[in-house]
């Protein structure tokens, strides 16, 4: 079976911000040491928050994000 990739696309933070409590992909990459984290923007408080360990990141920290892929559809045969 061969595997079809699907090219995902990073956004830059200063050309758009996902919409209000999407759950996306960042990236910290002004970090000494850049790591990816899954989260939610929050657009009331203008950061990104970590899914599980509740931190909060700003614009300032945050370079790129992308939104995640959708689920597989899944059959019930």
């Amino acid at each position: 079976m061969r595997h079809r990739r699907v090219k995902m696309k990073w956004i830059n933070v200063n050309d758009k911000l996902p919409s209000d409590c999407d759950l996306v992909l960042f990236r910290l990459g002004k970090l000494l040491a850049p790591k990816t984290e899954k989260g939610i923007w929050l657009d009331g408080v203008k950061s990104f928050e970590t899914e599980y360990s509740c931190e909060f990141f700003t614009v300032d920290e945050v370079t790129h994000w992308m939104p995640l892929p959708n689920p597989p559809e899944v059959s019930n045969e």
